[in-house]
C-alpha cells in the first residue's frame, strides 16, 4: 500500500509537469511529492535501552521514561508457538511513571526466541528502583503496598485473597510462618509450614509483584537473622 501510495504521488507531479501550467506550479510539485513519498513510507520500531533508562520509536512517535520515574510496572511473559513449533517468548512491560515526572506510560511488547540481556536489564532496573522506594515507604511508614491486593508490613503480609463476590477481608500472614513461594503458568503462590495448598494465589502480572516480591525476600532473611543469632 505504501509503494502505491509513492507511485501515486510520482504519477501526479509527472501529470503537472507534462501540463502546460507555470514553472512555478511544477516547481511546487518537487517538495510536495518528497513529503508526501516520505509520509508513506512506513517508520521502524526501535528500541533503544541504557543504564538510565528506556526509549522507544514506534511510527513517528516517540517516547523515554527514565528508571528514577518509575512509580511501578508489570509483566507478562507468554511462550508464542505456530505450526512449525516454539516461535519465542512474547514479553510485556508496562513502565508507569511516577506523577509529576513528566514522563508517559510506555507499554514493551517484545518476542524472542531466548531470553536476553535487553529484558533482562529492564526487569532487574525497574525493580531495584521500584523495591528501593517501597522500602522507603516501609521504614517511614510501618507498612509498604505490594500488589493491589498484598501489603507489605515489617514482620508480616496482608492480604486480601478472591472470593465469589469479590475480595475477602484481609487476613495477616506472619513472616515466620511462611514455607516457601513460587512463580509458575502467570500465577505467583505462596505456602505455609504445614498447608497443601497455597495461602496466596495472585496473578504474576500484577503491578508491582516483582519488585514486591524482592522487599519480601529481604524482609525473610531480616526476620530469620535474630533466630540465626540465638542458634548460631
Amino acid at each position: 500500500m505504501h509503494v502505491g501510495m509513492a507511485a501515486g504521488a510520482v504519477f501526479i507531479a509527472a501529470c503537472i509537469w507534462t501540463s502546460p501550467v507555470g514553472l512555478g506550479y511544477k516547481l511546487l510539485t518537487i517538495p510536495l511529492a518528497f513529503i508526501f513519498i516520505k509520509a508513506s513510507i512506513p517508520s521502524r520500531d526501535v528500541l533503544r535501552v541504557c543504564q538510565f533508562g528506556v526509549r522507544q520509536k514506534r511510527g513517528r512517535k516517540e517516547h523515554a521514561i527514565r528508571f528514577d520515574q518509575l512509580a511501578g510496572f508489570s509483566w507478562k511473559a507468554s511462550r508464542v508457538f505456530s505450526d512449525m513449533g516454539y516461535m519465542g517468548t512474547q514479553f510485556v512491560i508496562g513502565l508507569k511513571p511516577r506523577p509529576g515526572s513528566l514522563a508517559e506510560d510506555l507499554d514493551l511488547d517484545l518476542t524472542y526466541p531466548h531470553p536476553i540481556p535487553l529484558v533482562t536489564h529492564i526487569l532487574d532496573r525497574s525493580t531495584e528502583t521500584v523495591k528501593t522506594r517501597l522500602r522507603g515507604e516501609l521504614e517511614a511508614a510501618g507498612h509498604s503496598p505490594w500488589t493491589d491486593h498484598l501489603r507489605l508490613v515489617r514482620d508480616r503480609i496482608e492480604y486480601q485473597a478472591a472470593g465469589l463476590l469479590g475480595r475477602r477481608e484481609a487476613v495477616t500472614i506472619p513472616l515466620d510462618s511462611v514455607e516457601r513461594w513460587e512463580i509458575d503458568d502467570g500465577r505467583f503462590r505462596l505456602w505455609l509450614h504445614g498447608q497443601k495448598r497455597p495461602s496466596i494465589d495472585e496473578p504474576a502480572e500484577a503491578p508491582n509483584l516483582l519488585p514486591g516480591l524482592a522487599l519480601f525476600e529481604e524482609l525473610l532473611v531480616e526476620a530469620q537473622a535474630p533466630v540465626d543469632a540465638l542458634t548460631g
